[in-house]
């Protein structure tokens, strides 16, 4: 059998079940895009009207207003008191710094900040005309706090604290990592919302707590530096998509914007250290997903084990691949062609199988040869 002869045998008998073995997989990858896209545009279909997805959505007025460490009296706390009533008076439905905009000293400065919260919204009767007539203004204050009740001296803890319109506390939150717990979530006007603090959402088990309550939208005060914030945006589009809800994030020094469920940015501003942005937050509802749902532990486990699987593939003998492949009729290095001979009609499956034929005729003759040979010498012999 000559060498184009066994390097096309080869081909043609591991082409068949490897076409089985990537069809296979080839339709699971399929039927997994279908169930995630089902579920993540779940009620929307090809061609359907602008009009119902903007039926869907709220087309709300958010404001970033970014600083960083002021103290309680200072030039620039008043000032940031005066952005926030503007944007407060101007209707905006959620008013929201940036991390640790304030630093206070003990309880009675923490007081103080959040009086003058309360004190805000009760004087602007829970927001401006805009604001008032959809739900009011809903405030988002965060500081570091050093010392007092709880907190050892010179420890400090980093808090977000949500202010309702009429001045209520909705959640006091203190920044999860390295102080672990729950991500807080309240209900509005606007939907369910969820809360958590910069890095926190480098954490995808923490916030999958937010998708499985079933939130509409995170609220992200941030604080970075350099080149981390753009980064650090980016891969906030996970969670939004892992979690099915939308994501706003004021960032000083850093990107601040908002992230559809979807992942898509809406928005995405760079910010210093002393800013005011405003922008359109369009709220969609919840959009369930498989990750919220099922847990992520499931996700992990199942790429850990596909790993593992193909690492196991790699380090298997030859031999054995090609013996799996051909369902057992790769025996001691050689074909057994008598299981691989399959009946075909037609032009192609001739034309297919002439080169084993002729292969087959050409040991034949061999073996006829010798045998020839042997008769002969043996004639001679006897003679």
């Amino acid at each position: 059998m000559s060498v184009q002869t066994l390097s096309y045998t080869w081909q043609r008998r591991l082409r068949r079940p490897l076409r089985r073995h990537v069809a296979a997989a080839a339709l699971l990858l399929l039927a997994a895009a279908a169930v995630g896209g089902g579920l993540v545009h779940r009620g929307a279909f090809y061609q359907r009207p602008l009009t119902e997805l903007l039926a869907r959505q709220q087309r709300l007025a958010a404001s970033c207003v970014v600083g960083q460490g002021m103290l309680p009296g200072s030039e620039a706390y008043l000032c940031l008191w005066q952005k926030t009533a503007e944007r407060v008076a101007a209707g905006d439905h959620f008013v929201l710094w940036s991390e640790e905009v304030v630093i206070v000293n003990g309880d009675e400065e923490e007081e103080a900040l959040l009086a003058a919260g309360r004190e805000l919204l009760a004087g602007l009767g829970g927001g401006g005309a805009a604001g008032a007539a959809s739900g009011g203004s809903l405030l988002g204050i965060t500081y570091q706090k050093f010392g007092g009740s709880g907190l050892a001296a010179g420890r400090s803890s980093n808090h977000f604290v949500l202010l309702g319109p009429n001045g209520t506390t909705l959640w006091d939150y203190r920044k999860a990592y390295p102080v672990p717990f729950a991500p807080p979530a309240c209900r509005c006007p606007y939907g369910l919302l969820a809360g958590g603090i910069c890095f926190d959402l480098d954490r995808p088990q923490y916030i999958r707590a937010a998708g499985a309550a079933g939130a509409d939208l995170l609220l992200q005060p941030s604080w970075t530096w350099g080149d981390v914030g753009p980064r650090h945006f980016a891969a906030n589009s996970l969670r939004a998509i892992e979690n099915g809800l939308t994501i706003l994030r004021c960032s000083s020094s850093g990107v601040s914007g908002v992230i559809g469920p979807r992942g898509a940015a809406m928005h995405a501003l760079p910010t210093g250290e002393r800013e005011v942005m405003t922008m359109e937050l369009l709220l969609e509802p919840h959009l369930p997903t498989a990750f919220a749902r099922g847990g992520g532990w499931a996700l992990e486990w199942a790429n850990l084990a596909a790993a593992a699987l193909l690492w196991g593939l790699a380090a298997l003998p030859r031999s054995v691949l090609e013996g799996w492949l051909r369902g057992g009729r790769w025996q001691a290095g050689e074909w057994d062609e008598e299981e691989d001979a399959e009946p075909g009609s037609g032009c192609g499956a001739a034309a297919e199988a002439a080169p084993l034929h002729a292969a087959a005729a050409s040991r034949e003759g061999v073996t006829s040869s010798f045998t020839f040979l042997a008769q002969s010498r043996s004639s001679q012999s006897a003679v």
